[in-house]
């Protein structure tokens, strides 16, 4: 049996890069999958092309209406929701200095807002699934060692580390299989 088989991902920047090349994993190991992605064209493009157990939602991680939406038509699709892949993210340079206000708030909302956004949707769906679940929130090595060149970006995974920690301990005080 397959490691995926029987479970459905929402994978938030699932158009290309590591988004698609998890969303091409999840199918290849038996699950079904729903590309959420700002980049509504190529998200389709993609879904074609991954078959009939993939979908595609236009998806603006920096708004929770957005997430809840996209988790209802996940649900609406195919069933239910199991794995959440937040994926979605942005680096843009800048030291602390010289990064501009409008990158500094675009990386924050997109990176950290996004996955905060993203976990609030899907948990109460994944919980009411009954079955073991996972969230994939996507890091960087940068927290282990910044960069001085990416502010915005190290702040971000930084946050997104200490995030996931405590939705996982939140999870288990509360027993959710996830």
């Amino acid at each position: 049996m397959s490691r995926m088989q029987g479970k459905v991902a929402l994978v938030s920047g699932g158009a290309e890069g590591i988004g698609a090349a998890a969303a091409q994993e999840i199918i290849a190991q038996g699950g079904s999958v729903m590309l959420g992605d700002i980049q509504r064209e190529k998200a389709k493009a993609l879904a074609a092309a991954l078959g009939e157990r993939a979908a595609a939602w236009h998806l603006d991680v920096r708004d929770l209406a957005h997430w809840e939406a996209a988790v209802a038509a996940t649900q609406a699709r195919f069933g239910k929701l199991t794995v959440l892949v937040n994926c979605a993210g942005i680096s843009e340079p800048g030291t602390v200095t010289e990064v501009t206000l409008d990158s500094w708030e675009r990386t924050i909302a997109i990176n950290l807002n996004g996955t905060f956004y993203g976990c609030r949707a899907a948990i109460p769906a994944m919980a009411a699934s009954g079955e073991p679940c996972a969230i994939v929130n996507i890091g960087s090595m940068i927290t282990i060692r910044p960069g001085a060149m990416f502010a915005a970006y190290s702040a971000s995974k930084g946050a997104v580390q200490a995030l996931t920690r405590s939705i996982a301990l939140d999870c288990a005080e509360k027993g959710l299989p996830i």
